[in-house]
């Protein structure tokens, strides 16, 4: 009968345990939708800062195509390049290429730009904050 008694008693306390770590689970879900808010917001801002000293209008930078073709008629003059990155071997080249012209046209280096493509959250926040980071206008083909 204590053996029965005791075998209930693991369930029991074990139903505790994984009430506890339910709780735990949410509040680190919930943490970590926080987080992400929080980053997208900060994403947002900076590209709308960006496309506002480019001379374009902050809010393109919400809608999913248009931003693309908006940043690439920034770097390279013609929006319609943004078409290149549906050929999957050609969008890894043109990336790269988008980021060193974006670095370009706001006055910046080549070490820049390989920057903006290795770390686009930082090299953006520094792109769109730093004040001597002025448009000159798209460098053509």
């Amino acid at each position: 009968m204590e053996l029965i008694q005791s075998f209930f008693s693991l369930f029991r306390n074990a139903r505790h345990i994984w009430y506890t770590i339910g709780k735990i689970g949410y509040l680190a879900q919930l943490i970590c939708t926080l987080i992400g808010i929080l980053i997208t917001a900060v994403t947002v801002i900076i590209a709308w800062r960006i496309y506002q000293k480019a001379g374009k209008d902050g809010w393109a930078c919400l809608i999913p195509f248009y931003r693309d073709y908006v940043l690439y008629e920034i770097a390279f003059g013609n929006g319609l390049w943004f078409l290149i990155q549906f050929v999957p071997v050609a969008r890894f080249v043109f990336n790269i290429m988008l980021n060193v012209r974006l670095a370009k046209v706001f006055g910046k280096g080549t070490g820049f730009g390989i920057g903006l493509w290795l770390l686009p959250l930082i090299f953006r926040a520094i792109l769109a904050l730093d004040d001597s980071a002025v448009y000159r206008g798209p460098i053509p083909l």
